[in-house]
């Protein structure tokens, strides 16, 4: 399998590249490719020659977007659409992940692929506007709905990762309140950065190298709690169970 990734030096990024190591036919960020280029993704898809696109690039900063929706549909949005119709000429699947910010959060089950997104705030707009700008491409493609990851690194746009920010709030003084009761049976769970793309790998590979899509229902451990879709096709790629660890 020739894998690209876009947003190779985040968090989901730098997982995607350790799991794949030789494998990967071009790795960069922001540094090296302006995913609002078209002409600068097409560019790089056409001399990668990939058969399998990662899109681990985000504008991911949740509260500043209210006030920079430009930013976050740029990034979100229409990049991923350019990814995609590049992918498609290309001939290679694209990976789009996604958010449980699609949703508005009052369901009391794990939300499921087909359910009605209701995004709340512009993020959620821009990244749900992004899954169906990916769609609309007409290519391969799946779309991994995450909530959120925990892991090694983190956001340079939040600041670090998760356990970062808390450690860094702590030193300051600022000691967070735990509700020790709370039960992740939604999709609020976090999910392991290592986890989800050791899980998404293994599975592309095989798939990849057949060219069949997708790979089947328990091809994917449960542990890994995404929501998936796929394209013009109707099985899903994973299987969610409610007795996951929050953190696996």
């Amino acid at each position: 399998m020739r894998a690209v990734v876009v947003g190779s030096k985040g968090q989901l990024g730098r997982e995607l590249v350790a799991v794949l190591r030789g494998e990967i036919a071009w790795a960069g960020d922001r540094d090296e490719i302006d995913v609002t280029d078209e002409g600068a993704v097409r560019a790089l898809l056409s001399h990668a020659r990939p058969d399998v696109v990662f899109n681990a690039t985000a504008w991911n900063r949740v509260d500043a977007a209210e006030s920079e929706p430009a930013a976050a549909f740029a990034v979100n949005a229409f990049a991923p659409h350019f990814l995609a119709r590049a992918a498609r000429d290309a001939g290679a699947l694209v990976v789009h992940y996604s958010t449980d910010y699609v949703f508005d959060g009052t369901a009391a089950r794990p939300y499921r692929e087909d359910d009605t997104p209701c995004p709340l705030g512009v993020y959620g707009a821009s990244k749900l506007a992004g899954e169906h700008l990916v769609a609309a491409a007409g290519g391969e493609h799946l779309v991994v709905r995450t909530s959120g990851l925990l892991g090694r690194g983190g956001s340079e746009q939040k600041g670090g990762s998760f356990v970062e920010r808390i450690v860094a709030r702590a030193r300051a003084g600022h000691y967070p309140t735990l509700d020790l009761s709370a039960s992740y049976t939604n999709s609020k769970a976090p999910t392991s950065s290592s986890g989800s793309t050791g899980s998404m790998c293994g599975p592309l590979r095989a798939t990849t190298r057949s060219r069949v899509m997708p790979c089947s229902r328990h091809a994917v451990a449960p542990s890994a709690r995404f929501n998936t879709i796929g394209a013009r096709r109707s099985t899903a790629i994973t299987k969610r169970a409610s007795g996951d660890s929050p953190l696996s």
